[in-house]
């Protein structure tokens, strides 16, 4: 290491191992950038000496820099996790590997292998975790979160996100569960139902299947309304027995990302095609996909009648909104009865 020299240099850049590992077989391709000021004090109070408020700026061009650092593993943490992992029991490794857990280099070769250690490159992605955010040109104020709860109910919250990795300020709620009644009745009352047959005891009769469902408003305040803003994962949380003595137990929590089924490409065959006249792949559902527990939609995929039922604020979010709520044009709609649809209007003038 070295300190960066700032009247020769302005821009110090430098490929990580793991960069070099993609160049060389075809696959650097960057596709963005990010800032990012760990290394910077903005408030002297939490340096222990106090200053003017005027001389922070100074100070910061002035403070000593390290040049750019393209290592952030070291050998021996490698050789420590690759130990670690052969210490497991031979169900504890093959829940590893299923987790996606198990110590790996770059060319996706384990560190051991016929008890010789294998070092390799650490992918770099979760080194600088906190870039600097980007809010409006004409903001002063930073990004923040606004969230509304449309429907259910929030159990409890946090403002930090904590485990093995550095704390990471990322908020984090808490929902209550959500539950599916069934209900008995003569009439269809829901979209799923079953109809017992008529030879039986309940013969005629209707189970409806009450849904329950989670509605969030969310939004990202002080930044440009983008055309994509946000991205979903959802994960299952497993809680796995450990190493342990026959007196103690320890567990773990294991997340398992889910994956979500294919959206329907609207082009066909070169030809671009409504969506009513695409035929959605039957693709057999199982505990990996994120639709074979729940379905989670966002924007258009939720009902407008739905949306007018909550009351949610309408607001106009610039030329990237693509829908707003028209909910008195619903309401018309439905006050309009089926034996007068094919009524004339009288468009005579009053005498």
């Amino acid at each position: 290491m070295k300190f960066l020299n700032k009247k020769e240099q302005v821009i110090d850049l430098e490929v990580t191992p793991y960069g070099k590992s993609l160049l060389a077989r075809g696959r650097f391709k960057p596709e963005f950038y990010a800032f990012f000021d760990d290394d910077v004090l903005y408030d002297s109070e939490y340096g222990g000496f106090l200053e003017h408020h005027n001389s922070a700026s100074a100070r910061i061009k002035e403070a000593l820099q390290l040049e750019t650092q393209a290592y952030f593993y070291s050998a021996e943490k490698q050789v420590k996790e690759a130990t670690e992992f052969q210490r497991l029991t031979e169900e504890e490794k093959i829940k590893a590997r299923e987790m996606g857990e198990e110590p790996m280099d770059i060319n996706n070769k384990p560190y051991v292998a016929d008890d010789a250690v294998t070092i390799g490159t650490i992918p770099d992605r979760n080194f600088s975790t906190q870039p600097i955010g980007r809010s409006l040109l004409n903001s002063s104020n930073a990004p923040a979160w606004n969230i509304n709860v449309l429907e259910g109910s929030i159990t409890g919250s946090s403002q930090y996100l904590t485990g093995s990795h550095k704390v990471l300020r990322i908020p984090q709620l808490n929902m209550k569960d959500i539950t599916y009644k069934l209900k008995l009745s003569d009439n269809i009352e829901s979209e799923n139902f079953y109809e017992f047959p008529e030879a039986g005891l309940l013969g005629g009769k209707i189970l409806n299947v009450v849904e329950d469902s989670i509605v969030l408003e969310v939004e990202e305040d002080n930044v440009d309304f983008d055309w994509k803003n946000f991205d979903i994962e959802v994960y299952e949380v497993e809680t796995i027995e450990i190493s342990c003595s026959s007196d103690i137990k320890q567990y773990r929590d294991m997340m398992r990302p889910l994956f979500f089924k294919r959206s329907k490409s609207l082009v066909q065959n070169n030809i671009l095609l409504d969506p009513d006249k695409i035929k959605e792949e039957d693709l057999p559902l199982n505990p990996d996909y994120t639709e074979y527990y729940f379905d989670v939609l966002v924007d258009k995929e939720i009902s407008q009648a739905k949306l007018c039922n909550l009351v949610p604020a309408d607001k106009a979010q610039g030329i990237f909104s693509s829908r707003t709520l028209a909910c008195s044009e619903l309401t018309e709609q439905e006050d309009v009865g089926m034996e007068n649809l094919y009524d004339t209007e009288d468009f005579e003038e009053d005498c």
